[in-house]
């Protein structure tokens, strides 16, 4: 990475020098406060091992005379794209579809390889990806989808907050729907009544809940006005 950031005028030889002198304490660092975060999103890249690409970025480094800006993951992971000669994707949400993410790859094999469906066609199947030299990840998904692999390069961060999100929210809707299909409470029963949660005390761990059923709401009056 040392190199690759050096090849594209974002660091400078000295700075390559104290990279190299710090990042393993830098890297034990980080291991030790991952462990107390283990478990929730970071933007120290918590996960299953702490990666250079994260230490590098934890470092804060200037920028080298070409750029602007601090040495961030993105920063970064540009460099590599664009080393290898590869497309960078900044994953924005709203243009990937929530069936393709969820149902393309198990969200286990997602995380563990920081691989996320982000485009398909009837060929081919492209996909963001961390790791762009682990090619045993894209054959496999070749293989399952029987789809050529196209692969882009994009951050940790984002591809673990998008696996996080759209699972999470995909399995709100399943427990949304299941609520759904339960039968009206009878509001003559003064005990079930009195069970009911008003609005405003839903816990946060519940309103996901109640944003898949605004989903499933709009998404079946919406259906029922294309089908009329």
């Amino acid at each position: 990475l040392i190199e690759v950031l050096g090849r594209r005028g974002l660091i400078s030889e000295r700075q390559g020098k104290v990279i190299s002198q710090k990042a393993p304490a830098q890297k034990e660092k980080l291991t030790q406060l991952c462990k107390v975060k283990r478990g929730g999103l970071s933007s120290l890249g918590c996960g299953d091992e702490v990666t250079p690409v994260d230490v590098l970025a934890s470092m804060g480094l200037k920028l080298g005379k070409k750029a602007d800006g601090h040495l961030d993951e993105e920063a970064i992971m540009r460099a590599v794209a664009a080393d290898l000669g590869m497309t960078f994707k900044k994953i924005d949400p709203l243009e990937l579809d929530l069936e393709l993410v969820t149902q393309t790859i198990p969200k286990s094999f997602a995380l563990k390889h920081m691989v996320l469906p982000v485009e398909t066609s009837l060929e081919t199947i492209t996909v963001a990806v961390y790791d762009p030299f682990n090619r045993q990840v894209l054959e496999d998904i070749e293989r399952v989808t029987k789809k050529r692999v196209e692969a882009l390069i994009s951050t940790k961060s984002d591809i673990v907050k998008t696996i996080s999100e759209f699972y999470g929210f995909k399995s709100s809707i399943v427990a949304a729907d299941t609520q759904m299909s339960r039968p009206l409470v009878d509001l003559g029963n003064l005990e079930q009544f009195t069970r009911l949660q008003a609005a405003e005390e839903i816990s946060s761990s519940d309103q996901h809940i109640t944003n898949a059923v605004d989903y499933l709401f709009n998404y079946g009056f919406d259906q029922r006005a294309s089908d009329v």
